[in-house]
């Protein structure tokens, strides 16, 4: 799901919300989807069972694509859930940041060491996720100082 999330970013932006920061800086228009999510669980779900090596699985999954796209969006939301919770323990501090502003050996380094320990998943989501409030709702930052912004979810 992440490689197929990183090879597509329009579709990802589509599916987590474009942040239209982002689109501004890229100098392009805010992505919005006009599939619903559920349709769009469904070509995730395609990528990842539909097209599997694995020959009885992609049996499974013809017989059922519904079954399998509600499964990635059910999993989609235990990813995110794990991640706030991850956001929280950052603090204001370190929850915006990009990982390349992160000053190595520093308590938030060491913080996310630990969370990339225990969650796998950590780089490859809060690249998705860091500016997105309805998924970072601790705080909105930037690598200039005094930019913060509190973002009420």
């Amino acid at each position: 799901i992440i490689e197929y999330l990183t090879d597509n970013p329009d579709f990802r932006r589509k599916l987590f919300s474009d942040s239209t920061h982002d689109a501004k800086a890229s100098g392009r228009k805010k992505s919005q989807g006009k599939d619903g999510k559920t349709q769009m669980f469904l070509v995730l779900a395609d990528e990842v069972f539909g097209k599997s090596k694995d020959l009885t699985l992609v049996s499974q999954y013809d017989k059922n694509p519904n079954k399998y796209g509600k499964s990635v969006g059910q999993h989609l939301a235990r990813l995110k859930r794990t991640y706030v919770a991850h956001v929280k323990g950052l603090g204001k501090t370190g929850a915006g940041l990009d990982s390349k502003d992160v000053t190595a050996g520093s308590e938030i380094a060491n913080k996310i060491d630990l969370i990339r320990q225990e969650f796998p998943f950590w780089d490859d989501l809060h690249a998705f996720w860091r500016e997105l409030p309805n998924y970072n709702p601790i705080a909105i930052s930037n690598s200039k100082a005094g930019t913060e912004r509190d973002v009420e979810a």
